[in-house]
Parts: C-alpha cells; structure tokens; sequence
C-alpha cells in the first residue's frame, strides 16, 4: 500500500513521521528551511543567502536524510548570487544549473515547483511540464539524481519532491529494531544500536548507518558509524535515523530513535546557607543578600529584591527562616527576593541575575553616588565587585569604580544601596551576609566516614570532603583476590561536574557522623575523564547501567549480624540476588556497576570490602575457584590476612582457634 506523507520545515525544526517502506514520500523545500538548515556548516553569511562571500558552486545542502540538491554556477557570470535569501528564492542565473538528489536506495519519482517571477530551465531527464512548474520521472524509470540547467534568470520559492524507496519484489523486507525514545543527561553519551532482521524476526547481517535527522541544537557530537551521540549542555530532543542499506537479499529499511536531553533540575538542593569563610565565594555559585536585624527587630531578616527606578533595592522581610529552618533560608523565600550568580571578572565579581543582568554601582543624577541599577554588561567597573568575608561572616562587597563604596543596607530606610563602606557596621547600617544556594550531602560515622554521591548539578566539594571514583579491577597476587582501585578525583573544595558518581570520604564523619552542604554552582565544569565504575539513576528508581554490556549492581553498606559468622563490615554488596537491579531509596547516591566480562573466571562478585580502619586499600572479590585462599574474619567481621596473631577467627564461616 502507497502511503505519502509531507515534511515541513519551520526554521531549525525538522519533524519526520516514518511510512511504509513500501509507500512514498514527498518534501517541501523553501527559503526559510535553506537558511536555518545549514546555518552550522557554511556559517551564518555563507548559507546560499543574497551577498555572500564565499561561492556556492559545488556546495551540497542536505535537507533531510535522503534529498539534498546541489549548484554548479557553471558559464553564470556572477558565481555568488545563487541564493535562497533577500528575494525569498532560489534565484539561479542564465547557465548555471542545480540537481536534486536522493541517497541510494532512493529514487525520485516527482517535484513540483512554485515561483513569483518566472522559470527557466530544462531537465537532463524525466518530463517536463510546460509552465516548468511540475517535473515528472518517465514511466518505469528509476533515477536518484535529476540536473536542471538554467536557459534563463530562474526564481523558485518551493520545491517539492516525492521520492520512494527502491523496493525490489525479489529480495526479502528488511526491519530495524531499536529503541525509539531514550533519556539522557548533560556531557551523557548514549549508542544508538539497531538490529537488521527479515519479516519473520531472524537476524540478518548487513550494512547500518546512522544520521541525525532533526536536533535542537548543534551542541552535540555524533559518530554516524557508530552511532554514538555525546549530549553537550542544550536540552531537547535528536532524532537520530537508523538506515539499513539494501543489498542482494533485502531491500533497505528505516528506523528512527528520539534521543531527550534533559535539563538539569537542582532538586536536591535544600535552602540558601550562611558563608561564614571567603572559601565558600566560588565563581558560579548562587547568593543572596541578607542583613539580620537585631536592633530595630528581633529575628528578622531582610533580603535584598528587585531595583527601584529611583536607584534602590527593596528589601524583603524573610522572617526567621535563618534561625529557625537550621540555619538556612527556605526555598520560598526566593520567588521574592533577588538571587545572583557570581561571574569572574578581571580578578573581581560580577553579580549576575536569573534574567541575565548586571548589579552596578553608579553616579546617579545630582551627585547621587549612593544609586545601584541593573544593566546588560558587566565590562564596566561599575558593574564589578570585589567580595571579601570577615572573620564574624560578615559580607564587604566593595565597588570596583570607587572602592570607598559597598553594597550595604540602611535600616532606617529599608533598602539596599551602594553605600559608603565607612558607615558599615553601625546602627542604621548594621553589617550585611551572604547566603549560598547549597545541597545537602550526609556523611555517617557507621560507613567509617564514607558515602556514595551524584546529584544534577554541579557543586563544589565540601572543605574536609574528598571524592573518589572507582576505576580499575587489577589481579591480586597471593590470595587470588581481584582488587578494585579508587582514585582521588576530587579535593575538598574544588568543583564537581554535573551527574557525577562518587565515592566520598570525610575524617571528620567517620569520628561522627556529619551533614555537609555543597555549594551549588552554575557554571559548565569540565565533566571527569578518567574511568569510573559507579554510576547513578537520576530521579532515583531501579538502579541501571550505561556501559551497554550486563553488569552486577553494587550498594554501599554494612551488614551487621549477633552471629559473627554472618556479620559482614562496610563494603559494597550486591543489592539484589545475583547482582542484578535494586532500588535506590536515596536519588542522590551513587552504585557499583561492574560489567560481568571481569568476573569471568568464576570469581565470587557478590561482596566488596572495606578494611578495618575504614580506609580503602584493596576492595577484594574472592574467588569461587576449589583452591582458593581461605576467607577469613575477625570476630568483629572484619576480614584479615597474612599471618594470624592468637585468638578465636571466622574461616570460611566456622569459628577457628588459633593458638
């Protein structure tokens, strides 16, 4: 059955609904579709446009996967203006020529064309109709390519061509299987993978390639033999096609897989914390600025808001939420206030809005150089800031155009100003502080001071707070044991991607237990280019893997029993029977995903140990292999090696006595 649909093309959008193999399938090109399409590969000036610079004879625009068309200015004087531009058409001079194409596998079989002065041209085959408005392929014949040579200045505003598939009854009908909607995140790689097989299900070999059909961006990377798509930092939707090639046995076939980059949400952040040290003023961060007031009111904070007209901020009472929500300022309070991201400038800071705008000092009308406003740049001084955190916490946000100025607040008139830093401190202009958009990141004196972390944004690691990823399985020596290596990936205070696994380990907490609060930035961090076995589920759910090989599935955690034979320390544990998924009750912590290929000399996969102490030396697997070493624990479960000191052990779950 012949079904036909139509493509159009509105700007950079491309929306392809597949039909039938067996059907066709009909195109319309106009201007618009021209000059947003190929915008990335000639650039914005060179994209068949009147007045470009760059000549265009011999350049192929694609406009979808199958039909592209190509200009030869061939005796044409002018070898520029061969344009979709200031006239709204293609407009081709006196011996010049273009031809329309389909990939192979494709044949051509009508186009239409619409005009707003006058067509002429022949074509190299097929039929042509006399107002040269339709052209027409001969009955029977199959063509991919069909050349138009220009007798004539010609105009054309759309073309529309219907093309089918090269489908022969003498080999079979191919049909592609893949996955038709996927989900990933920012700097996430995804494969796409789509297996040829005949009408009936069987697999059958052949050539497949992949190409991005429609995408929101061009921030993407994308291997078209592969089929790999690496997301860069733009949310929305690619579509990437699926083509397998005809051949002796089977005819081509299409399928198509919608790839979804998400935005990153900051859903586990909890509030706006207290920067009690200059540390905690990091480029990217988000703030807000607060002056508690004591003498004019007790437990009162009024946060700076939105810029009047007249050169203030107002100020918003938040009430008591930094003393009374543990020291952080609820998540309401910001539809109401004015946070800012910190950008780096020339040494100094830059206050940047969610809108897009910058806080500036300036002189205002009559001398007034008290006035703040908002405005586009940041190049200016006025708009720069140094940012200094005294030793009570308090906050000294100076002026770069005069630094005898600072951002301040005056009680007895409620607003924010740029105001002489001489008076701060005093009665109506009390000291003011910073707050910081935070995360919250638990660590428990029961994990020995460790704890698994991946959230959806990026943060800077809490001062005492060290991150690990989990890179190699190595061999042992003696005890047949394979030994996981973690490597320091990030120091304390240093910034951590987006959706980054990490094993996270603080001194402090493993003496007791401690809640640390990243600071949430908003910036592009560099993502991690090392190997890491742990992985995460954003938004929680079953645990699955991205290294598209079957994996065993890990958790953090410590078994504990009254019998010492069954008592086992902190370590990573299958979470389910036989490594397969489990559920994260926690979205922000991260797992082990070891591909099952490591393990395939029978080694035991289903516990990863920590030692004593708490550090990690060898995270050890043992072996299921008859002449294996001998498991052995402590009566505190914890294992042991080497040679035993006196006393009651666990060997291979039985109590032993050594003497």
């Amino acid at each position: 059955m012949k079904r036909t649909i139509t493509l159009r093309f509105l700007l950079s959008l491309c929306v392809l609904t597949l039909c039938s193999f067996l059907g066709g399938k009909e195109l319309t090109i106009t201007a618009a579709t021209t000059v947003e399409l190929n915008t990335n590969e000639y650039g914005s000036s060179q994209n068949w446009i009147a007045g470009s610079s760059t000549t265009l004879s011999g350049k192929t625009i694609t406009f979808n996967d199958v039909i592209s068309m190509t200009y030869d200015k061939g005796s044409a004087s002018d070898p520029y203006y061969r344009t979709w531009g200031g006239t709204n058409c293609f407009y081709s001079r006196k011996g010049s020529s273009f031809t329309i194409s389909a990939i192979e596998g494709y044949y051509i079989t009508e186009i239409s064309f619409t005009t707003n002065r006058e067509l002429n041209y022949t074509a190299e085959s097929g039929s042509l109709s006399s107002d040269k408005t339709k052209w027409t392929a001969e009955e029977g014949e199959k063509t991919n390519a069909i050349k138009f040579n220009c007798t004539n200045n010609t105009y054309i505003t759309s073309i529309s061509v219907t093309y089918e598939s090269q489908v022969s009854d003498s080999k079979g009908d191919s049909q592609l299987t893949i996955e038709s909607e996927v989900s990933i995140d920012y700097k996430e790689s995804y494969t796409v993978k789509a297996t040829a097989s005949d009408k009936d299900g069987n697999p059958i070999s052949g050539n497949i390639t992949y190409t991005i059909i429609s995408s929101a961006s061009s921030d993407y990377t994308f291997d078209e033999g592969t089929g790999v798509f690496t997301a860069g930092t733009t949310p929305g939707s690619y579509t990437v096609e699926a083509y397998y090639e005809a051949n002796d046995d089977y005819n081509a076939s299409l399928a198509q897989c919608v790839i979804t980059v998400m935005e990153p949400g900051v859903s586990s952040w909890k509030d706006y914390r207290l920067v009690t040290e200059q540390s905690q003023v990091v480029e990217g961060a988000q703030y807000i600025l607060v002056c508690p007031i004591v003498e004019y009111e007790y437990n009162s904070l009024y946060t700076m808001g939105s810029i009047d007209p007249y050169g203030y901020a107002y100020s918003y009472n938040a009430g008591g939420y930094a003393l009374s929500n543990n020291g952080g300022i609820s998540s309401t309070v910001e539809s109401s206030v004015m946070p800012f991201i910190l950008e780096k400038v020339n040494g100094n800071f830059a206050l940047k809005t969610l809108d897009g705008q910058y806080l500036k000092g300036f002189i205002g009308w009559y001398g007034m150089t008290y006035d703040i406003e908002l405005g586009s740049s940041n190049s200016a001084s006025e708009a720069q800031w140094s940012i200094e955190i005294d030793q009570d916490g308090n906050a000294h946000i100076y002026n770069v155009y005069d630094n005898s100025q600072a951002l301040m607040y005056r009680a007895d008139v409620q607003q924010f100003k740029n105001y002489s830093h001489s008076s701060y401190g005093g009665k109506d202009y009390p000291a003011v502080k910073l707050y910081a958009k935070c995360a919250e990141m638990s660590i428990k004196q029961e994990a020995l001071g460790y704890g698994t972390y991946a959230v959806d944004f990026a943060y800077q690691m809490p001062k005492g707070v060290k991150g690990y990823a989990i890179n190699a399985v190595n061999d042992g020596v003696e005890d047949e044991t394979k030994k996981l290596v973690k490597n320091e990936a990030y120091a304390e205070e240093t910034d951590v991607p987006i959706l980054t696994p990490l094993l996270v380990y603080s001194e402090e907490a493993a003496a007791a237990s401690k809640t640390y609060y990243p600071i949430v930035i908003y910036k592009d961090v560099e993502a991690y280019e090392g190997d890491n076995y742990l992985e995460y589920k954003r938004n929680g759910g079953m645990t699955a893997s991205k290294k598209g090989e079957p994996v065993y599935y890990y958790k953090l955690t410590k078994k504990s029993s009254d019998d010492p034979a069954e008592h086992k320390p902190l370590g990573f544990y299958w979470g389910a029977e036989d490594g397969a998924a489990f559920m994260l009750n926690n979205s922000s912590s991260a797992y082990l995903a070891l591909p099952q290929s490591l393990f395939a000399n029978g080694s035991l996969a289903s516990a990863l140990l920590f030692d004593e102490e708490g550090q990690v030396t060898d995270i050890q697997l043992t072996t299921t292999t008859e002449n294996n070493t001998q498991t052995v624990y402590n009566l505190q479960g914890v294992r042991v090696s080497g040679k035993l000191a006196k006393g009651i052990y666990i060997v291979n779950g039985k109590k032993v006595l050594v003497k």
